[in-house]
């Protein structure tokens, strides 16, 4: 299992929906879970707003409100690992 690129100390907000943001190398992030849907955002210029960005990855759970109620620890694993494949994607592109 690879280091986790989230800090101990992440900041997440609430239940309906869960979400977490946070920056990356100079790009803000954002995970959103409501319903039966999560979506995670990144920005694609730096100190940019990611809220603007499309999708860089999302899911679905086919289970009323599951999303919303995601266990944090979950919703956690779900960045640390959007976080894992985007900077691959990054890395690959340079």
């Amino acid at each position: 299992m690879t280091e986790s690129l989230l800090p101990e100390n992440l900041p997440w907000y609430g239940y309906c929906p869960v979400q977490i943001e946070g920056e990356i190398d100079g790009y803000h992030y954002y995970f959103r879970a409501r319903g039966t849907r999560w979506t995670f955002q990144i920005a694609d210029v730096p100190h940019k707003d990611p809220i603007d960005a499309p999708n860089f990855m999302e899911g679905r759970i086919d289970a009323e409100f599951a999303a919303g109620w995601m266990p944090h620890p979950l919703a956690r694993a779900l960045v640390d690992w959007a976080l894992a494949v985007y900077q691959a994607e990054r890395s690959r592109s340079q």
